[in-house]
């Protein structure tokens, strides 16, 4: 029996149920783990009536390579048809991590559907496996502020036709529904005490949200060039 294998990457970060395949969804878009936390938990669940998937779940530095800070536990666990599953996250390397900001990681999850053998004899098989990709935050406890204060710190100054944004925060701030005047400006994440640059501005305004810890999008700010 001949099998092709395809992988197909699912990414979201505005919804608070994210999902991985049909009928397969993680409870959230984003993890906030405090680091002097002993573990942080997300949970799966499988919607499809029928359907049977196997679920790997695994935590990548912010360079892609496999992180070896953290232990999922389970790594691999089999999610049956209205099955819900919780997942815990370990830290058990933190104590090289800054003290005075957030640190970035992705968790990832990938859901395989299960195949019957009798029917698939003799026949070429597509298995479609989901993956998808969120972020992980480590968060230092007795930061200077609060996390919904970030948004409201950042500095934004227009330099010609560029606007140049930075974030003088401890907090990784993601900038969604970005306009200068009638023009739309894709999202950007801006690291702690790191600065990012906007090119084409001609406007003498912005209008923009943020991502919140929940997955949801913030108040609309608006901020004079």
């Amino acid at each position: 029996m001949k099998k092709l294998i395809s992988f197909i990457l699912g990414l979201s970060l505005c919804v608070p149920s994210l999902a991985l395949a049909n009928g397969v969804s993680l409870n959230t878009t984003r993890v906030i783990y405090a680091k002097d936390a002993r573990q942080a938990t997300i949970s799966s669940r499988n919607s499809a009536k029928e359907t049977t998937y196997l679920m790997q779940t695994w935590v990548e530095e912010e360079t892609g390579e496999k992180s070896k800070r953290f232990i999922i536990t389970p790594p691999l666990l089999t999610a049956r048809p209205g099955s819900e599953n919780l997942m815990r996250i370990i830290l058990k390397d933190g104590a090289s991590l800054p003290n005075d900001r957030e640190s970035i990681f992705y968790l990832n999850s990938k859901a395989i559907p299960s195949v019957n053998k009798a029917e698939a004899e003799g026949k070429n098989l597509l298995i479609i496996a989901a993956i998808t990709r969120i972020k992980l935050f480590v968060r230092p406890s007795g930061l200077k502020i609060g996390p919904d204060e970030a948004p409201g710190k950042l500095e934004f100054k227009k330099e010609g036709t560029n606007v140049k944004v930075r974030n003088p925060t401890p907090y990784y701030i993601t900038i969604n529904n970005l306009q200068a005047g009638s023009k739309v400006i894709s999202d950007l994440m801006i690291a702690p005490q790191e600065e990012q640059v906007i090119n084409n501005i001609s406007a003498s305004s912005l209008a923009f949200s943020t991502i919140n810890d929940y997955g949801a999008t913030t108040q609309q700010i608006k901020v004079n060039l």
